[in-house]
């Protein structure tokens, strides 16, 4: 077992701060008791236990810092390489703009202990250099903070700027005393923000910090100057009151003469212009081109954008759009402050700004414009989810369609082909609508950039033609590959300009038009380009991205999205192609969307692939065969593939019943997938259509009307025929007795008795080697301990043990550990059971895998034996 970080230094050269006349390292325990309290585990472990005796302080012996939670494998951040350092740091930055937002907040607060913690936090955060800085699997450690070599170090400026803000002012650490190795005090290391020095080793509750730079002693020259320049002035007010003065009105005549004449004028000039411009464009809805030279990155460097741009969303009562345009041309009178974009359905607006003031008017705006609750963001330059194949002899060996047989359309197809009165949007760059694949099939075509229906491709879009084929291409035309739904309607509409550039605004009107213009399903294959630096950081700190940056642009998505959902549209997005967490991008952060994930032919998910909680479903998505412009046909990767294949399935599955809601097509396409072999990034169920169709149907079949007064009679019918097959059939399958939960209050939460036996479950797992059903048993004892046994169609036999709990009525049953196969090494990875009676006591279940969030599914308990 390694050994835990141990760090040790002679002090000779080393200056330690002090804070409160005593030294800022003594304050360790009190200080990571309230970062763990107040902000959490890892803020608090950024400081290292410090064991610093006196003679460590006179440089006579080394002074000691320790990190339990780190390994003695943690190095400091110097011995990086050059990439994995700038990584580091990125992660590191955003753990310390936590704490300096923290501070910030203590240091305004009006409760003097909290500007006291602020400070002594301030204090700690000095370390001499950046080889004081220790990481490891993502985690960081300062050792010999409170400290300082002879020329200062400034940690936060030495890391990237993670502030969306990025001129939002930080607090600086605090000028601090120093003892030194010789015990020597200056008089200008004075604490400048503390009141008078006091002997407890907490400032008492009634000291007032004084303001910044109150106790530090001024050079003679800087007193005689203010002393003087602060006399003169007290003269010249005592000698000025015994002075007869005129009334100050009469001494200014001339002034007043003056504003009248320019009123006059003023006046004069007003009648000859026409009435006050409107700032607002010619109509709604027109989008401006943007100029390709202002694209670049946002102050995170986590996404590209606009650079001239911000985004206005009116969330409040006053949403009045005309208002606003008027108070905003009020506050930035400029020529060069323009509002170049409205919608007047969503209360949106979108301001030309210059580069140079973009942060600061996204800062500044609600402020000055208090009247109008809003939220902004930038204006995002999208992709296509994409990666293009040469058509060499390789890919011609490909089978064509081999994504149709991995989700077992033509089972479904059984079912139905599509409903022809259902309408599947696309929303892509642009579309070849002459091609075969959509003859027939086109519905209230829409080019957004344009405000028309003059659909087209462009210069240079491919895109769009090959995503609509994979989701709704013809069927039965002697070319080509089918759709999925080759029956449903089609609706294209394009968000790319000329030349093929997607932006933000273009796309939430996309998503507009289809919702008001009869979409059932919506394909959005598109998403926000990464920057390099960003596929680089470890999930956590992209996690951390996801939970506190681009809110306002989330909030945005969220509610346009909720609209959709109200109205029962499904909408799918395409996952990502940067093999980065899924929700990076605000537009996949909503939970009324459908985001999907690639897979290759063995069920792996695609290298490229976007992955983890956010990815609701898996698809093929390598090597798929669809149409082009000028009726081709080629090969094309990425999420923007998979996406049409699950776009298609829920227009099967719409089609097949108009009931479905967006909760019961996601359950359905999940708990009937297949898992994917993940190698460490988690992603959905891989969809199986045949199922899930049969499914969809079985729910719209009518039930049988019911003779309710004549049920009971049925009912006792029915069951005697159970019985007598149990007794003429003796196979252990057809004992057919459901578990049921016990319901009685005073039942002994201790006494298994009513689960003890063998149990069969009544929904299947896949094996991720070969997709064959797997078979799952449950052995219950009456110590509250059991087994679960997993039997491939070939008898292989995986096991693990089991922990039952029964609380409130409800049945807990834990996997202690993956279920090992014999032979090894095969294994299956553990779930936790949770079953809840029903209306009757019948235990319904739900099982979800620990290590796949996206992999779980429902179950009943037939005993065996």
């Amino acid at each position: 077992m390694a050994n835990h970080l141990k760090y040790n230094q002679l002090l000779n050269d080393y200056k330690s701060l002090t804070w409160q006349n005593r030294d800022v390292f003594t304050y360790y325990e009190r200080l990571h008791r309230y970062l763990m309290r107040k902000l959490g585990e890892e803020i608090a472990q950024l400081f290292a236990k410090p064991d610093i005796t006196d003679e460590a302080l006179k440089g006579q012996t080394e002074g000691s810092w320790k990190a339990t939670w780190l390994t003695s494998d943690a190095q400091p951040i110097t011995n990086l390489e050059a990439e994995e350092q700038e990584a580091a740091k990125q992660v590191l930055a955003v753990q310390l703009e936590r704490l300096h937002e923290y501070t910030q907040k203590l240091a305004k607060s009006s409760d003097v202990e909290d500007q006291k913690w602020g400070e002594l936090i301030d204090q700690a955060l000095v370390i001499p250099d950046e080889s004081h800085i220790f990481t490891e699997d993502g985690q960081f450690t300062l050792v010999a903070w409170g400290f300082r070599l002879e020329k200062t170090f400034d940690l936060k400026k030495s890391l990237p700027n993670t502030k969306e803000n990025a001129d939002v002012d930080i607090k600086t650490p605090l000028p601090a005393t120093e003892s030194s190795s010789t015990s020597e005090t200056q008089k200008d290391e004075e604490p400048t923000e503390i009141s008078e020095a006091t002997t407890t080793p907490t400032p008492p509750a009634d000291s007032d910090p004084k303001p910044q730079g109150t106790d530090s002693a001024p050079s003679n020259s800087e007193k005689t100057e203010t002393n003087e320049s602060i006399t003169t002035q007290a003269n010249k007010d005592e000698a000025k009151p015994t002075e007869p003065k005129q009334p100050w009105w009469k001494r200014l005549w001339w002034l007043w003469l003056l504003l009248l004449l320019c009123l006059v004028l003023m006046l004069s000039l007003r009648q000859c212009k026409p009435k006050e411009n409107n700032p607002l464009p010619s109509q709604p809805g027109k989008l401006v081109p943007i100029d390709s030279s202002k694209i670049t990155e946002d102050p995170q460097k986590a996404k590209v954008i606009a650079s001239d741009r911000l985004n206005v969303a009116l969330t409040g009562p006053n949403n009045n759009i005309p208002a606003f345009a008027k108070a905003f041309k009020a506050a930035y009178p400029r020529s060069n402050f323009k509002i170049i974009y409205y919608d007047t359905l969503t209360h949106r607006l979108q301001l030309q700004i210059p580069t140079n003031e973009r942060e600061k008017v996204k800062k500044e705006l609600p402020q000055k414009l208090k009247a109008f609750k809003m939220l902004i963001w930038y204006e995002g330059i999208f992709q296509r989810n994409f990666r293009y194949e040469p058509n060499d002899p390789g890919f011609q060996n490909l089978k064509q369609s081999w994504y149709h047989t991995k989700i077992k359309v033509q089972e479904a197809w059984d079912v139905t082909r599509g409903d022809t009165g259902l309408v599947v949007a696309v929303i892509d760059d642009g579309f070849d609508l002459s091609h075969p694949e959509f003859r027939g099939k086109v519905y209230r075509p829409w080019n957004v950039v344009t405000a028309s229906p003059a659909v087209n491709t462009g210069r240079k879009s491919t895109h769009g033609t090959h995503v609509a084929g994979i989701a709704i291409g013809v069927a039965d035309n002697g070319q080509g590959v089918s759709g999925i739904a080759p029956n449903c309607k089609f609706m294209p509409i394009q968000v790319g300009d000329f030349n093929g550039q997607l932006t933000s605004t273009a796309i939430i009107d996309g998503i507009l038009y289809a919702i008001n213009n009869g979409a059932d399903v919506v394909n959005i294959s598109l998403g926000l380009v990464m920057p390099t630096r960003v596929t680089k950081l470890p999930p956590q700190t992209q996690r951390e991205i996801i939970a506190n940056y681009y809110k306002d642009e989330e909030a945005f998505w969220n509610e346009l999205f909720k609209n959709a959902y109200d109205k029962n549209i499904v909408v799918v997005l395409a996952g990502g192609n940067q093999n980065v967490m899924i929700g990076l991008d605000p537009m996949q952060r909503s939970p009324h969307t459908v985001k999907v994930s690639a897979v290759d032919p063995r069920n792996n998910k695609a290298s490229f692939s976007n992955y983890g909680d956010q990815s609701t479903l898996s698809a093929p998505g390598v090597d798929i065969y669809s149409s082009l412009p000028k009726n081709r046909y080629n090969y094309l990767s990425g999420t923007s593939m998979a996406a049409p294949v699950v776009t298609g399935s829920i227009a099967l599955l719409k089609s097949a019943n108009r009931a479905m809601s967006f909760p019961d097509i996601v359950d359905l396409l999940q708990s009937t997938g297949i898992p994917v072999n993940n190698r460490g990034s988690y992603v959905g169920n891989i969809i199986q259509l045949d199922q899930a169709l049969g499914i969809a149907q079985k729910g719209r079949e009518k039930v049988p009307k019911v003779d309710c007064p004549d049920a009971q009679r049925k009912i006792d019918d029915l069951l005697q025929q159970i019985e007598k097959i149990k007794q003429d059939c003796k196979r252990e399958e057809l004992t057919g007795d459901t578990l049921r939960i016990p319901t009685n209050p005073d039942f002994d939460k201790e006494d298994f008795g009513f689960a003890v036996g063998r149990w069969k479950s009544t929904t299947y797992i896949y094996s991720v080697e070969d997709g064959e059903k797997v078979t799952i048993y449950f052995d219950f004892f009456k110590n509250g301990t059991g087994k679960i046994t997993l039997v491939e169609p070939n008898g292989r036999q995986c096991t693990a043990d089991l922990s039952l709990a029964l609380l409130s009525g409800q049945f807990n049953i834990d996997q202690l550990v993956s279920a090992t196969c014999l032979p090894p090494p095969k294994g299956y990875n553990p779930y936790t059971f949770e079953c809840k009676p029903d209306k009757n006591g019948y235990a319904e279940c739900i099982a979800q895998n620990k290590k796949r969030a996206a992999n779980r599914f429902k179950f009943k308990l037939v005993k065996i034996k």
